[in-house]
């Protein structure tokens, strides 16, 4: 035991043992001391403090039997308990083992849930569901809050698997979609090339063709302009009665000038 400061006061002693300390007795020392249950620790008790220690050393003394008795009664409700589980559980799992190989386990556990869980259990119910004369209507108004919690937390999963179900189909049929649209259009796509090329051929052909026209439009207007000058020259202003003569002498120059015979 490892020993600690001094409790010199009343308050002191009645503080820790609140907070749970073991007040110890010394018949060899004459004294009392204080020990806490985690650490081990100990302090000593003022002997000017040991007739008011020996009053709750004697109250816990006499309460031990009846909490034992209170110990007892909730390890037996804690097997019921545990029977009433066993029917809902599968015996192949490994928390049955414990069923038989520690019950202190389950009564650790049951007064650990309760401390932990009426709290949230109490705040969750409104005033008219707490019935103070009757703890089982309590009782099952708060298993009717459990209830309603779990069917909640059930349909919450079904619309979230729902969800996701439906998630996936729209993404599987959005990306059909697309597929189906990027074919769409490469096929679209691959024809209007098909079509850029007929009209790029189609323009070569018709640049050929003005280049040609432009040639002969050059030729034409060149010889065009020789035949007038001809015709100016021989024919304009002739008398009427000698144009035939002088025709019949420019009609073969002029079907040289257009390439024709002599």
């Amino acid at each position: 035991m490892v020993l600690g400061l001094v409790v010199r006061d009343v308050d002191t002693l009645k503080r820790y043992l609140n907070e749970g300390y073991y007040l110890i007795y010394s018949s060899k020392l004459g004294r009392f001391y204080v020990k806490n249950p985690k650490t081990r620790r100990a302090e000593v008790v003022d002997k000017s403090l040991n007739d008011i220690a020996r009053e709750y050393y004697e109250e816990r003394k006499m309460s031990r039997g009846s909490r034992l008795e209170g110990v007892n009664g909730i390890v037996e409700e804690t097997k019921f308990l545990i029977s009433q589980i066993r029917q809902r559980l599968d015996p192949k799992l490994p928390i049955m083992t414990k069923f038989v190989t520690d019950t202190s386990w389950w009564l650790h556990l049951r007064l650990d849930f309760t401390r932990l869980i009426l709290p949230e259990l109490f705040s969750l119910m409104r005033a008219d569901e707490i019935d103070i004369e009757n703890p089982e209507t309590t009782a099952r108004n708060m298993a009717s809050k459990v209830l309603a919690l779990k069917a909640e937390a059930t349909r919450a999963r079904e619309l979230e698997d729902k969800l996701k179900a439906l998630t996936g189909e729209f993404e599987a049929r959005l990306k059909e979609e697309v597929s189906k649209v990027e074919a769409r259009y490469t096929r679209e796509l691959e024809v209007l090339k098909e079509k850029i090329k007929e009209y790029e051929g189609l323009m070569a052909e018709y640049e050929a063709v003005l280049r040609g026209l432009t040639d002969i439009l050059i030729l034409l207007g060149d010889r065009t302009g020789k035949t007038l000058k001809l015709i100016s020259s021989f024919i304009a202003g002739l008398p009427e009665d000698v144009r035939e003569e002088y025709y019949i002498m420019v009609a073969p120059r002029i079907r040289r000038i257009w390439g024709g015979g002599g």
